[in-house]
């Protein structure tokens, strides 16, 4: 028999933020976003993901926008995305969680969010300093 031990959260303690339907409705209802997209159409795409859901991306200037794009975070979407990701990997600092968190997903904002983030366990259990 194979065991899987994840530490992922439960069902009812958070919304699944990787859900892409959930991500477009943050998306399309979030002007500032949809107003950098129509400002900025060379590094804010629309691409078509597997589910067939439209999502807008971020595609840093000079790279391939085929390959190297990375989701486009709404405001409201970026603390349910970090607070799923700080638990998914074990409640890791601030630098490993921006960096996992930043490696498929974007915001000119997640350094300050990431610095900002509050986890009740970490609180109460993690030591300070180094």
């Amino acid at each position: 028999m194979f065991y899987c031990f994840l530490n992922l959260p439960s069902e009812h303690s958070l919304e699944n933020p990787l859900d892409l339907e959930w991500l477009r409705e943050q998306q399309q209802n979030n002007q500032e976003l949809l107003d950098r997209a129509q400002c900025l159409p060379q590094q804010y795409i629309t691409k078509t993901l597997t589910q067939g859901v439209d999502l807008i991306c971020y595609v840093k200037p000079g790279n391939d926008a085929a390959t190297q794009w990375k989701i486009a975070l709404a405001r409201d979407s970026i603390d349910p995305v970090l607070k799923w990701f700080h638990q998914v990997l074990g409640h890791p600092g601030k630098n490993r969680l921006r960096a996992a968190s930043s490696l498929r997903y974007r915001h000119p904002n997640i350094r300050t969010y990431t610095t900002n983030l509050a986890c009740d366990v970490c609180q109460h259990h993690k030591l300070e300093g180094k």
